[in-house]
């Protein structure tokens, strides 16, 4: 009888202890020239990871760090989006003094003003998002379409009637539900000099839209053309090992002029560039360091 009765109660307390799934999704997008790449991005817990054909992203987003891995070269680089953002103007600083010492007398002038500018200001993704960041009107259309089996609305996103971004959006799945979407859109805006993604607008009306559904399309355009697009290909609910979302055992740190003087040398951070000869199909990765690993590895929704 006793025994019977803990075996109840193993059962009725067993969903409590089960790991919450995640998800992984699977788009295509493609610019104005009609060129088309892939990225598969896996979410769960405090986590996402974007894989694309030469970048792969890390977000832990309890931390608010990055880590960017570079395959091909076996190397990576970690830190804040801040960081991130103050390592690209740094670097900018430094080829500007090299554009200056070699442009013509009739350039110099203005070109020292930017150079002023730059390298005596602070950058903090904050304050500069304050100062840029439009006023967005999101609209709702009578605009439907039928996505993956599904049905999605069409918003359009507009900053003074002049339109940003259209997105079709489903509420039968939420991928982003427990997952902080403004720390999340911080930092995919932070590796954009990287991923070549437009950079996404933030409203609280937006991330309620992210946050209580799934975006199986969008399209971006700039004075009225579209841009760039992309579309859900595929979309699951599922348990992902966490190891997916260490840095490689055999990966080696870099900072980002390191990564950018690779990037000039091979364009390996645009696929589009390199000739199909020269890409490389990218194999599994390496065994994982057991040392490198994010420090809540109880992941918590």
């Amino acid at each position: 009888m006793f025994r019977s009765y803990i075996l109840v109660l193993f059962f009725m307390f067993l969903p409590v202890f089960k790991a919450s799934a995640g998800w992984v999704i699977t788009e295509q997008s493609t610019n104005k020239y009609g060129n088309k790449t892939f990225q598969t991005t896996f979410i769960q817990g405090n986590y996402i990871r974007l894989d694309a054909p030469t970048l792969v992203s890390i977000f832990d987003l309890k931390n608010d760090k990055i880590i960017l891995l570079f395959p091909q070269d076996r190397a990576y680089w970690e830190g804040s989006a801040d960081q991130l953002q103050q390592q690209f103007r740094d670097l900018m600083v430094k080829q500007l003094q090299i554009i200056i010492s070699h442009a013509p007398d009739t350039q110099r002038d203005s070109l020292q003003k930017i150079y002023q500018h730059l390298s005596s200001s602070n950058f903090n993704q904050e304050d500069s998002n304050a100062v840029l960041k439009p006023v967005l009107q999101v609209v709702k259309t009578s605009q439907t379409l039928n996505i993956l089996g599904y049905n999605t609305s069409m918003f359009e996103i507009k900053t003074d009637s002049i339109l940003l971004e259209k997105i079709w959006v489903t509420n039968k799945i939420k991928p982003y539900l427990n997952i902080p979407i403004k720390e999340t859109l911080k930092l995919t805006n932070a590796i954009n000099p990287f991923s070549g993604v437009t950079v996404i607008p933030v409203s609280n009306e937006y991330m309620q839209i992210l946050q209580n559904g799934a975006v199986l399309k969008r399209e971006f355009y700039t004075s009225g053309n579209k841009v760039q697009s992309a579309q859900v290909s595929d979309i699951k609910e599922v348990k992902i090992v966490e190891t997916i979302f260490e840095i490689p055992a055999n990966y080696e740190l870099m900072t980002i002029e390191q990564v950018m003087n690779l990037d000039m040398n091979r364009n390996i951070l645009n696929p589009v560039l390199q000739d199909k000869e020269q890409r490389i199909n990218l194999s599994p990765p390496p065994p994982f360091k057991s040392n490198n690993k994010f420090p809540d590895k109880n992941i918590q929704n």
